[in-house]
């Protein structure tokens, strides 16, 4: 196949394509797969080279021409589906025809490149206006005896001709069959060994490929009005296109029709190189690599590629909506939260879009019915695998406005899915996205914090050990992104609980003697599968004696206590009689008898097999100790402990639980009666405690390290509240396990330009170290402290305005 070429667009409601090669040419709808038109040399002495087509809008026509090794020129029309006019190019030794091409601007001139180095100029009726034969207007003779490897228009009426080792440029306008003609003039762009093979045009962008190199090279082009007779034609160098020398030669490159500015070039291995053209102003110098590597399908049927496969020609279509939308990169899927839903993002995966954007209002204190769509997005990407980079960022002003123009260019596809109208448009209307943020790379050093402390009894046991009763809760949260992730009630409402006891007891201590030890845990790594009491049950177990194992009469773990008047005692069976969990779960019940708040037993079995564990006090029982865990929240499964949207309290729900757990502890653990009157927090007390622990995000990414400052406000917070018997244990994760993979970049500021406004003086620069949506997000308001952050390295000496920037997550 030498030629492939798809129709103009929007000519039908059939998406069509067409190939030549060896005597035969064939027009396929794109759309159905199906041959809907095959032309063949009758002799079989002809080899089809090259086709171009052309469509006359004022009489519906469309033709195809085709033209090969014995000179001949067929025009096809394809309303009748029928051969339309055949004529030779005048010669005394026949020559082929290696290159056609329509002019878009007068679809009746038909350029025709013959090996002779000489271009027929062509004037051909539409079918509908007659029978008249093509009239040859002009040839047009350089005076080298190269070969015409192929026509490309570069401007209107401006037509490039690529010989083997020149460039050539004319310009050509016809009215009523008069032809009016500039030049040819010289290109000063030559090669001296190797011939150039392939032109494509792509946006004011001409890349040259040259057959044996190992590159693209990328020229830009002098204004061509008005055009220059006589003296040759400076195009200036500009970059090169990192390609893979081929063995073969005459490999073809062609260049999207849409504006996205994409081109394409195969290989002699069966790959397709793709280049997105808008990334070479904003990568400087810097040598551009393929955006991506489309291989060859494997299609059932039909064997594989052979050792000698070439992709020699490539194309697109001129609608990137329809057509192509597989193949057009870096698109992102651009929405506001209210729209996403879960077929959405998974749509936007299945066609290789390159990001998810979603718009959310109010982003770091969501309104209730945003939390609720902020958590149907993070249990849809949770549940299924997604591989390509979701981002959120703050629905303000700017990006609200770039969001309704985005959807202002596609509202009349009212057919297409919301995602997919805002992913075409954000491509085709010309936007890019510059990242400041680094790939993210995994932390290098994983050290979590454990932090204990102690309230000894003032009443030792006489036989045996000392009865230890354990408070257990884990810092960190988790939500979809570590940037966003607060916990202030899963898990800050448990360590807010667990301070606050500490206190209660502390306090108690001093006017009532107390018989059990009570130990405080404030555990890391809680959303990684409860890794820190894990690793401090392994270092306190295997420890020489037993007197831990034997002294620990039961732990109580809070997780998620902030909400609601229910409160759920989860265990992994039913508490024995006599033991610690049965005498603490039948003071709870007996306290909340009367009134709204009451206390249920939740019962779940451990299952080994399973990933994660559902509560902390399965790490105790999997040891064989006793444990349950205290929680507003009925399952594990609930949304509520893993989202960012997690950002309030019920502190009056707080409050009362807090006092229901010291009561029904304080019964078990003090001897006689204990009052906690003037014991009880203040919401004003909690939200101090709590505005603390929201300082800083407290995903995992944020508290691993030798020194963490969070980390030693809470430690500090334990010490006033139970005494100076406070440690804080260290431990770190081996690498080599993998037990726990961490990432840095958490929040990165993207920012959009747009391509198709007036570019800036050539005093601006921008950033040109990360041009990829792939590493993250989008804008700030303030255009001011934009430009700080955003000049760092010179580039191209015009840029483009940028639109905006802002943090996103």
């Amino acid at each position: 196949i030498w030629g492939c070429q798809f129709s103009p667009n929007s000519v039908t409601s059939e998406a069509l394509f067409a190939t030549c090669g060896g005597y035969s040419c064939c027009v396929f709808d794109a759309l159905t797969q199906d041959c809907i038109m095959k032309f063949e040399d009758g002799n079989k002495r002809d080899e089809f080279y090259a086709l171009s087509w052309s469509f006359f809008e004022d009489y519906g026509d469309l033709i195809l021409a085709i033209a090969g090794a014995m000179g001949t020129i067929h025009t096809l029309n394809l309303v009748t589906r029928s051969l339309y006019q055949t004529f030779t190019i005048p010669t005394k030794v026949r020559k082929s025809v290696y290159t056609l091409l329509f002019d878009k601007e007068n679809p009746s001139l038909l350029y025709a490149g013959a090996a002779s180095g000489k271009i027929y100029i062509w004037h051909v009726v539409p079918p509908s206006y007659g029978c008249e034969e093509p009239s040859l207007l002009r040839i047009l003779s350089p005076g080298n005896k190269e070969t015409i490897r192929s026509l490309t228009e570069i401007s209107e009426g401006c037509i490039l001709a690529s010989y083997d080792n020149m460039l050539m440029c004319f310009k050509a306008k016809c009215s009523d069959k008069t032809l009016n003609l500039q030049g040819p003039v010289g290109v000063g762009i030559k090669t001296e060994e190797n011939f150039i093979d392939s032109v494509v045009y792509v946006d004011n962008f001409l890349a040259v490929k040259t057959s044996g190199e190992d590159y693209i090279s990328v020229f830009t082009l002098p204004p061509l009005d008005p055009f220059p007779n006589k003296r040759p034609i400076q195009f200036s160098f500009f970059n090169t296109l990192r390609f893979r020398k081929a063995s073969r030669e005459d490999v073809f490159m062609d260049g999207s029709k849409d504006g996205s500015r994409i081109v394409a070039c195969g290989d002699d291995e069966g790959t397709i190189w793709l280049y997105d053209m808008k990334r070479l102003e904003l990568e400087g110098k810097k040598e551009l690599v393929p955006d991506k590597h489309l291989q060859w399908p494997k299609v059932d049927g039909i064997n594989s590629l052979d050792e000698d496969c070439c992709i020699n020609r490539s194309a697109f279509s001129a609608d990137a909506r329809s057509l192509d939308a597989d193949l057009l990169l870096r698109k992102c899927v651009f929405s506001r939260l209210e729209e996403v839903n879960e077929e959405e993002i998974f749509n936007a995966i299945a066609n290789e879009t390159s990001a998810f954007i979603v718009l959310v209002p109010n982003l770091r204190f969501p309104s209730k019915a945003n939390k609720e769509k902020i958590m149907q997005l993070e249990r849809a990407i949770i549940r299924r695998e997604v591989t390509i980079p979701t981002y959120l960022t703050e629905e303000n002003t700017s990006t609200k406005e770039l969001y309704e123009q985005i959807k202002s260019t596609t509202i009349s596809l009212s057919d297409r899915s919301t995602s997919v109208l805002l992913k075409n448009a954000f491509f085709g209307t010309g936007y890019h996205i510059v990242v400041s943020g680094s790939q993210p790379k995994p932390l290098p050093d994983l050290v979590f914090h454990n932090i204990q402390a102690r309230i000894r009894a003032s009443v030792p046991a006489k036989n045996g050990p000392t009865p230890v009763v354990a408070f257990v809760a884990h810092y960190d949260a988790i939500g979809l992104a570590p940037a966003l992730s607060f916990g202030t009630d899963s898990n800050g409402s448990g360590v807010i609980a667990l301070l606050e006891l500490a206190r209660i007891f502390s306090s108690l201590k001093k006017k009532n003697d107390l018989t059990y030890n009570v130990m405080f845990l404030l555990t890391s790594g809680g959303k990684l599968n409860y890794l820190g009491v894990k690793k401090y049950l392994e270092e306190r177990l295997d420890e020489s004696d037993d007197s831990f194992q034997r002294s620990l009469a039961g732990a109580v773990c809070l997780d998620t206590i902030g909400r609601g008047d229910m409160m759920y005692l989860h265990v992994s069976k039913v508490p024995k009689d006599g033991s610690f969990g049965q005498i603490f779960l039948e003071n709870l019940q007996n306290l909340t008898s009367s009134g709204k708040r009451k206390v249920s037993l939740k019962t779940k079995k451990i299952n080994l097999s399973d990933d994660f564990l559902a509560w902390e006090h399965e790490r105790f029982n999997i040891r064989r100790l006793s444990g349950l865990t205290l929680s507003s929240v009925e399952s594990h499964l609930s949304a509520e402990r893993s989202t960012i949207s997690d950002v309030s309290i019920d502190y009056p729900a707080l409050i009362e639980n807090i006092k229901l757990i010291a009561e029904a502890t304080s019964r078990q653990i003090f001897m006689g009666e204990v009052s906690l009157e003037r014991l009880e927090g203040t919401e004003s007390s909690l939200k101090k405690l709590s505005s603390i622990l929201s300082t800083s995000p407290r995903s995992n990414e944020y508290l691993v390290g030798s020194k963490v400052s969070l980390v030693a406000t809470i430690e500090d917070l334990l010490k006033k509240r139970s005494g100076n018997d406070v440690k804080t244990f260290q431990f770190k994760v081996d690498k080599k396990d993998k037990e726990v993979v961490l990432y840095d970049t958490h929040e990165v500021t993207m920012t959009v330009y747009d391509l198709y406004q007036q570019p800036w003086t050539s005093d601006q620069y921008a950033t040109s170290d990360h041009v990829d949506v792939d590493r993250g997000p989008i804008w700030t308001s303030s255009r001011t402290r934009a430009m700080e952050d955003f000049i760092t390295h010179p580039i191209h000496p015009y840029s483009y305005p940028m639109i905006d920037e802002t943090s996103c997550y």
